[in-house]
């Protein structure tokens, strides 16, 4: 289903089963899909940009063999409260899940490294994030108005560049919009690691090891 926009705004479908011979999904297919809230697509391994945004899942289990999503892919999906990724999901677009706000939490599998710009923005009720990987770089406001964070977990054993070279430089987690304190779990092993800045911002993060 390489073709973009195929069902985009048919505000009418509430679900659909892909066959298995479907492995990508373009750009845009499902945009506007308010009322979609089931799918069956077990063939997918790819997902273009925007295809489920502005889209109506509560809950959604991605496919085992799913690799990749597009950027803003599940921006402004309000209802969605919980998604899952297969151990095989290894990269996420900018805005992925911005504005999602009723997701509550989320667990990134261990062959995500890199977390992208804004892919949490405006998630006003997400309360704790599992990151499984050894991240490498925290991108541009990727956690801006995260206003219900409150335990954020890394399971990487260094702290994660938090500084990219940039004037417009937005903190990912940005105190300012941000609850007074998170709670930010690593291994214990590596607790010291993350005593300097950013991660030793009293007013932000009390750090504990597990």
């Amino acid at each position: 289903m390489e073709g973009n926009y195929i069902f985009s705004n048919c505000t009418s479908l509430t679900s659909i089963n892909l066959p298995a011979s479907v492995i990508l999904l373009g750009s845009y297919v499902f945009y506007g899909c308010t009322n979609l809230t089931a799918i069956s697509m077990p063939g997918v391994v790819t997902i273009g940009s925007e295809s489920f945004r502005n889209t109506g899942f509560i809950t959604l289990d991605l496919p085992e063999g799913l690799i990749s999503l597009g950027a803003s892919v599940f921006r402004d999906c309000a209802n969605l409260q919980s998604i899952s990724f297969p151990d095989s999901f290894n990269s996420i677009g900018d805005w992925a899940l911005s504005n999602c706000s009723s997701l509550i939490t989320l667990t990134l599998p261990a062959a995500i490294t890199v977390i992208p710009p804004q892919l949490l923005r405006d998630c006003t009720s997400l309360n704790t994030v599992n990151l499984l990987g050894a991240i490498s770089d925290i991108g541009l406001a990727a956690f801006f108005h995260c206003t219900s964070l409150s335990d954020f977990s890394i399971h990487g054993d260094q702290p994660v560049d938090m500084n990219p070279d940039s004037s417009s430089f937005i903190d990912p987690f940005d105190a300012a919009h941000n609850p007074a304190n998170i709670n930010l779990h690593v291994p214990s092993d590596y607790v010291d690691n993350y005593t300097k800045k950013p991660w030793s911002i009293d007013e932000l993060f009390t750090i504990s090891g597990f």
